[in-house]
C-alpha cells in the first residue's frame, strides 16, 4: 500500500477499532428472533486515539526505475552542477551527431597571352678596335644607349590571364587564394650567325608584381632566386649566368595570389584575374674584334598552364546539412506526465560540446521539439538562435539562467527553455541549421570537414513559481470492514510536517462499493493547504477532512445518503508553488510526515448485530 494513502484509511482504522464490540455477543442465542439488533454506539461522538506515520519521502513517492532519466545526484553529479547529494535531476545524453561538408577545389586555367618581342642591331666590330669579351650588350628597361655597342631598350611586359567559368557560389568573395599552379617563363633569342653563349647578367630580373606568390620550380638557370622587394615578388639573377644562344626556360610554382581590393567574379560568378610581368636587366654577347654586325631578337613569353585553387581567404558559404538529434526520456513516473500538469522547471540545461574543424566561425540555430506519444507538441517548441562556434572545441550550455552551471561552458540563456518539459515528453528532437559567418576567413578546399556535436540534457528538479501538477491515488476496499456499520459524519484531523519545497492542496472524493456518487454525501477539506518546507526548516500544517451524509439513519431502505458502504477515498495532492520556494531542488530525503492523526465519528456509529 502506498504510504501516503494510509492516511485516508484512518476512518476505516477508527471504525475497525470498534470490532472489539463483537466479543460481547453470545453466539448461543439467536437474538434476531426476539429483538431489534440495530444499535448505536458512541452517542454524540466517538473518537479514536491519535497516531502517526513514518516519513513519506519523495524517494518513495517517485519510486524510480534504475533506467529512469530522473536520477538522485551522487557526489560527482552534485559537484558538477552545484547540487546537494540526493537532489533530483533529469539527466539524459543524446546520440552524438556530425555534419559533413566541403567545398571542392577550383580549377584554374592560365593563359600567357601575347609575347613581348624586340630586335636590336649591333654594328660590325672594327678589327683594329680592341673590345673585350662581353662588351656588346642590351639592357632591357634602360633609358638610353650607353654607346652603339651597349644598347638600351624598354622593359618587356607580359600579361597573364587566370580564368575559370561557373565557380561554385559557395565561394562568395576572395581576398587571397592558395594555389597549385606550375607555369613556365621563356626567355628566347634569335641571333643569326652567332654561335656563342648569351650571358644573363647579375641583376637581371622578372618582376611578378605584388599579387603573385611564387617559388622556383623544377627547372631554372643557376643563380636564380626569389626575392621580395617592397610589395613585389621578383625572380632575380644573383650572378652572371651563361645560357644557350636560343634562350632558357624558368619554371615557377605559383603558391598563392593576393586578391585584396580585387573583384575577380563577374555577374555569372566566372573567375577572372590578370597579372602583369615586367622583365628588365642586361644581356651580353661574346664577340671579338673584327666580328660582323649582329641582329638579336629577344622574346619573353609565358606558357599556358592549369592548376587549382586549394584554399581561399574571403567570404565562403558552404552548404551544411547537420543531422537531427534526439534525447529519449525514459521511465518517468506517470503522474509527472499527465495532461494538465505544468512542470515549471526553474533552470533546465542542455550541454553541447561541438568541434568546429574549420578556421571559420559557424553560426548555429537549433529548434527543439518535445514529442509525446509520437506527436510533436508544436506549442512547446523552443527556438535557439545565434550560437556562434569558433574554430576548435566549443563547450556551450543552453539554460534559462546563468546559475549552477558546470565550469568551462559558455552560457546561452533562453528564457522559455522550460517549455520543452512543461509536460515531460517521451523524446526531445533537435533540428539544427548552420551556416558559416559571412566574414573574411580562410577555408581549405577539397577538405572533408566534420562538425561533431555531443549533447546532454540536465534539468535539476527545482521548480519555478508556475509549477502545477497533481498527484492522485485511490484507497479502496474499506467496505469489507465498514459495510457492517453506518455513520453519518466522520472527521479526520492531523498535522503534516513537510520538508519538500512544494506547496500542496488536498482534494478528496468518496468512493462507494456500488460505484457512483450519492446525493447529499460530500467530503469537505476544511483545512487542506500543506505549506512548502525544507530539510532545514520543515513546515507544519493542519489538515482537517470532513465526510458527511445528509443525516438519514441507516435502514435497509434508507441509506442512499449515509456513509454506510463507503469503500474508500480518491484523493489528490495539487501543487500551488510561489516565489518563496521557487528554484529549490527537490531531494530524495524530503517528504511529509503525518502526526497527531485523529478520527472522530460525529453522532457515533450504528451497528447491525445481525451482520457481525
Amino acid at each position: 500500500m502506498n504510504k501516503l494513502s494510509r492516511i485516508s484509511t484512518m476512518i476505516g482504522t477508527s471504525i475497525i477499532a470498534l470490532g472489539s464490540f463483537q466479543s460481547c455477543v453470545d453466539d448461543d442465542y439467536d437474538l434476531s428472533k426476539d429483538m431489534n439488533l440495530v444499535v448505536n454506539v458512541g452517542g454524540g461522538q466517538l473518537s479514536v486515539p491519535g497516531s502517526s506515520t513514518e516519513l513519506f519521502s519523495l524517494e518513495k513517492l517517485l519510486d524510480l526505475d534504475p533506467e529512469s532519466s530522473i536520477k538522485a545526484a551522487d557526489q560527482a553529479l552534485a559537484d558538477k552542477y552545484g547540487l546537494a547529494v540526493g537532489d533530483y535531476l533529469l539527466v539524459q545524453s543524446g546520440d552524438p551527431t556530425s555534419s559533413n561538408f566541403k567545398i571542392d577545389p577550383i580549377h584554374i586555367n592560365l593563359d600567357g597571352g601575347a609575347h613581348a618581342e624586340s630586335t636590336v642591331s649591333f654594328p660590325a666590330i672594327p678589327a683594329d678596335l680592341p673590345i673585350p669579351v662581353n662588351s656588346v650588350s642590351v639592357t632591357l628597361g634602360a633609358q638610353s644607349n650607353l654607346d652603339e655597342f651597349n644598347l638600351g631598350i624598354g622593359a618587356f611586359e607580359n600579361i597573364i590571364d587566370l580564368h575559370e567559368n561557373n565557380v561554385t557560389e559557395e565561394v562568395v568573395s576572395l581576398t587571397h587564394v592558395a594555389t597549385d599552379i606550375n607555369m613556365t617563363l621563356f626567355i628566347q633569342f634569335t641571333i643569326p650567325g652567332y654561335s656563342e653563349l648569351v650571358t644573363i647578367n647579375e641583376g637581371f630580373q622578372i618582376n611578378l608584381g605584388p599579387n603573385f606568390e611564387v617559388e622556383l620550380g623544377a627547372n631554372y638557370p643557376a643563380g636564380c632566386r626569389i626575392v621580395k622587394e617592397g610589395n613585389d615578388n621578383i625572380v632575380r639573377f644573383t650572378s652572371d649566368v651563361a645560357v644557350s644562344n636560343e634562350g632558357c626556360e624558368l619554371d615557377l610554382h605559383v603558391t598563392g595570389i593576393d586578391l585584396k581590393d580585387t573583384d575577380v567574379f563577374d555577374a555569372n560568378h566566372n573567375f577572372n584575374f590578370t597579372n602583369k610581368i615586367v622583365t628588365t636587366g642586361k644581356l651580353s654577347l661574346a664577340v671579338v674584334a673584327g666580328g660582323p654586325a649582329i641582329n638579336m631578337t629577344i622574346i619573353t613569353n609565358v606558357g599556358s598552364a592549369s592548376g587549382e585553387i586549394t584554399s581561399v581567404s574571403g567570404i565562403v558559404n558552404p552548404v551544411i546539412n547537420p543531422e537531427t538529434f534526439s534525447f529519449e526520456i525514459n521511465d518517468i513516473p506517470d503522474f509527472l506526465k499527465e495532461d494538465g500538469n505544468t512542470l515549471d522547471i526553474a533552470n533546465p540545461q542542455i550541454y553541447l560540446t561541438i568541434t568546429n574543424p574549420t578556421q571559420a566561425k559557424v553560426k548555429v540555430s537549433i529548434q527543439l521539439t518535445p514529442i509525446i506519444d509520437g506527436s510533436a507538441v508544436a506549442a512547446n517548441k523552443v527556438d535557439i538562435n545565434d550560437i556562434v562556434l569558433v574554430p576548435g572545441e566549443n563547450k556551450i550550455v543552453i539554460c534559462r539562467q546563468d546559475k549552477n552551471i558546470a565550469t568551462g561552458y559558455t552560457v546561452k540563456e533562453v528564457g522559455n527553455l522550460n517549455n520543452l518539459i512543461m509536460t515531460i515528453p517521451n523524446r526531445i528532437e533537435g533540428e539544427i541549421t548552420a551556416s558559416v559567418v559571412q566574414e573574411t576567413t580562410t577555408f581549405a578546399l577539397g577538405t572533408d570537414y566534420s562538425v561533431r556535436a555531443e549533447n546532454e540534457v540536465i534539468a535539476p528538479l527545482a521548480f519555478g513559481n508556475n509549477l502545477s501538477f497533481t498527484y492522485s491515488d485511490t484507497e479502496e476496499g474499506w467496505d469489507t470492514d465498514l459495510g457492517k456499520y453506518d455513520f453519518n459524519e466522520a472527521r479526520i484531523e492531523m498535522e503534516v510536517s513537510n520538508t519538500a519545497p512544494l506547496n500542496f492542496n488536498l482534494e478528496a472524493t468518496p468512493i462507494y462499493k456500488t460505484g457512483g456518487s450519492r446525493d447529499g454525501v460530500k467530503i469537505t477539506i476544511e483545512k487542506g493547504a500543506i505549506a512548502a518546507g525544507t530539510l532545514a526548516n520543515p513546515s507544519v500544517s493542519q489538515v482537517v477532512i470532513s465526510l458527511k451524509g445528509n443525516g438519514n439513519s441507516f435502514t435497509s431502505t434508507n441509506s442512499s445518503s449515509s456513509l454506510n458502504g463507503l469503500d474508500g477515498i480518491e484523493y489528490k495532492l495539487v501543487t500551488n508553488n510561489n516565489e518563496e520556494v521557487a528554484g529549490i531542488p527537490i531531494n530524495e530525503g524530503q517528504g511529509m510526515k503525518f502526526t497527531e492523526i485523529r478520527a472522530r465519528l460525529i453522532g457515533g456509529v450504528t451497528v447491525d448485530l445481525n451482520e457481525l
